[in-house]
């Protein structure tokens, strides 16, 4: 789910192998004031193992343009604290939502890009020690980081090993053939709907126009095998939060495999 719900993690992977879904994503612990972190990794471990979920891990990070998080860490610093959570829940696909704390100036995205070549090669080599793969995920347009698929794939190019999350809810239309093009660097994919051209929406899969099973099979064709995890909740543009209901990511997760096995 997009937005934090009222279950236990232990009820959300019930939830998910019940469903038929085959992997669920987690929200690392990004701010040491804002504590969230996993009740009892080692009990939540068992019971992935148990119900044959693969564990992934989004770390969601506002940077200033010095590169620290609101907290005074660096995203590697970051990374480096939620290694305990990483190998107790056998987590093999990690990755960074990086973004300006002032995206509103381009000038804050410009800055930390330069910073990023650098900043992914120390995250990779951590992640290469430890035995899991780093990818990072791109932004809408106006973030001005980590965005467009040219500055995707430059980035992909200077950093060895990195892998892409793309966010297909987060890129417009023009943008997705080029998206496709990067299959073999993909490590996962996110998927919501949005009434393009308008982006980041993030609804149920049926509620917006993006045709989600053509980009699939596209980057499938292209070599991509990882998961494609729904990030579905909703946002104050497309109607406010809540969206992210059991019949919301159930109907989701169904019009998404009869959609490919209908035109396998």
């Amino acid at each position: 789910r997009l937005f934090d719900g009222s279950r236990s993690t232990a009820q959300e992977i019930e939830f998910g192998a019940a469903n038929g879904f085959a992997a669920i994503q987690f929200r690392g612990d990004v701010d040491l004031n804002r504590p969230a972190g996993i009740q009892d990794p080692v009990a939540v471990g068992i019971a992935l193992r148990q119900n044959r979920l693969e564990p992934t891990m989004e770390l969601l990070i506002a940077l200033h343009v010095n590169g620290q998080a609101v907290d005074g860490r660096t995203a590697v610093e970051i990374l480096q604290a939620n290694l305990p959570v990483i190998e107790t829940l056998g987590i093999d696909l990690v990755h960074w939502h990086l973004y300006p704390t002032l995206f509103e100036d381009p000038a804050n995205g410009e800055r930390l890009g330069s910073l990023l070549v650098d900043l992914c090669q120390q995250g990779v080599a951590f992640a290469h020690d430890h035995g899991f793969t780093l990818g990072i995920e791109n932004n809408p347009p106006w973030i001005h980081l980590i965005s467009g698929p040219e500055s995707c794939a430059s980035l992909l190019q200077s950093v060895p090993g990195l892998r892409l999350v793309w966010d297909v809810n987060h890129s417009p239309t023009e943008h997705d053939e080029y998206f496709v093009d990067l299959a073999p660097h993909l490590s996962a994919l996110h998927v919501s709907d949005t009434p393009r051209p308008e982006v980041n929406h993030h609804l149920p899969l049926g509620l917006g126009n993006i045709d989600t099973a053509a980009h699939v099979r596209a980057v499938i064709a292209d070599g991509f095998q990882g998961p494609a995890v729904l990030e579905i909740g909703g946002l104050p543009a497309s109607g406010g939060y809540g969206l992210d209901t059991d019949d919301a990511l159930v109907d989701s997760r169904q019009r998404l495999t009869a959609e490919l096995h209908r035109k396998a």
